[in-house]
Formats: C-alpha cells, sequence, structure tokens
C-alpha cells in the first residue's frame, strides 16, 4: 500500500506499529451502508446495460462506504466483520443490480482467506497482509 506522508491511498492514519488506524463499522452500520448504495446503483442501473460494465461510480460507493475493508483485520485498516457481513451486504446491493453485488463481493470471495488471516500472530498478519497491493483490488481502469 502506498503511503504519503503516514496517510495510505485508502486516507487513513498509520497508527506507527505497523498497523492502520481507523474508523471501524459495526455489522449493523456495514449492512444500513450497503443500503445506502443500493440506492444509488439502482439508478445506474441504464448505464450498466448499454455499456456492459460497472459505472466507476458504483465502485468508488463500495469504497467510499468502507465496505472494502469489511473482512480485513483491523491492524491493516479494515473492519475485521464476518464472513456473514459480507453476504448480507453484497445481497443488499444485488437487490439493486445482481452484478454490482457481485462486482463488490467477487475480490472478497476470491480473498476471503485473508479473513482468516486476523486469527495469525502480529507477524503472521504482517507478513502475509502488507504485501498486498489494495490499490489493484478495484482499478479505476477497464482499459
Amino acid at each position: 500500500m502506498s503511503q504519503n506522508n503516514g496517510i495510505d491511498v485508502m486516507g487513513t492514519l498509520n497508527n506507527g506499529d505497523g498497523g492502520i488506524a481507523v474508523k471501524h463499522i459495526t455489522h449493523e452500520e456495514a449492512i444500513q451502508r450497503a443500503k445506502d448504495v443500493a440506492v444509488r446503483v439502482k439508478i445506474r442501473f441504464d448505464f450498466l446495460e448499454e455499456n456492459c460494465r460497472q459505472p466507476l461510480e458504483t465502485i468508488q460507493d463500495d469504497i467510499d462506504a468502507g465496505l472494502v475493508r469489511a473482512m480485513v483485520p483491523k491492524r491493516w485498516g479494515g473492519h475485521e466483520l464476518g464472513f456473514d457481513t459480507l453476504m448480507k451486504t453484497a445481497i443488499e446491493i444485488a437487490k439493486a443490480d445482481p452484478s454490482a453485488g457481485w462486482t463488490y463481493s467477487s475480490p472478497f470471495v476470491y480473498y476471503s482467506n485473508d479473513h482468516m488471516h486476523c486469527l495469525l500472530n502480529f507477524h503472521g498478519q504482517r507478513k502475509r497482509l502488507s504485501c498486498i497491493n489494495w490499490e489493484n483490488l478495484f482499478p479505476h481502469n477497464y482499459s
């Protein structure tokens, strides 16, 4: 993850011990945020149908809502929520547009074992999670 004066690319402050300090959200807050995202997703459905891809604004909404950090361990800037939160937030988004729900959840399903890394000791977490380039999980370029 690239750093700039102690602030990472997701706008959070490095807490100095190798971890990242963020305001964590609860399961219930994540569900509500997903419902809020779904309202905006529904508005963009025509764009999806015409262009056969998710609008960048939809992906940005997932990021801005903090949902892409749902299963990331707290030490690494995530919310350390469970797989049930991932599924329920994906379902809420998919109610508005199934492909938006899939687009949101598919990186997590692919990387779902990262959630289990929060059970490792500090050195195990650091070795595994600090090498992930979080910027590339949701690229802003469809080329």
